[in-house]
């Protein structure tokens, strides 16, 4: 029964909060439901490392030339 009190007090709070978020969102002139279309929607951030600098790296070959492993590197 106290669980089902508490539940139904933390949704009134929450529905309350939102309400309000609603009201002063369009009172500001932005549009609420926009607002969380972007919140809801993931973004698609991407990473450009084109023009990202080398912070080491070297490549070490793992075996002599002639060899099989001669063609495998090992990144560091």
């Amino acid at each position: 029964m106290i669980f089902g009190i508490i539940l139904l007090a933390i949704a009134a709070i929450l529905l309350v909060w939102f309400i309000a978020w609603f009201i002063i969102t369009r009172v500001n002139g932005n549009c609420p439901l926009c607002a969380m279309e972007k919140i809801a929607r993931p973004s698609k951030l991407t990473i450009d490392t084109t023009d990202a600098p080398n912070y080491g790296g070297a490549t070490l070959w793992a075996g002599p030339a002639g060899t099989p492993f001669a063609k495998t590197s090992i990144k560091i």
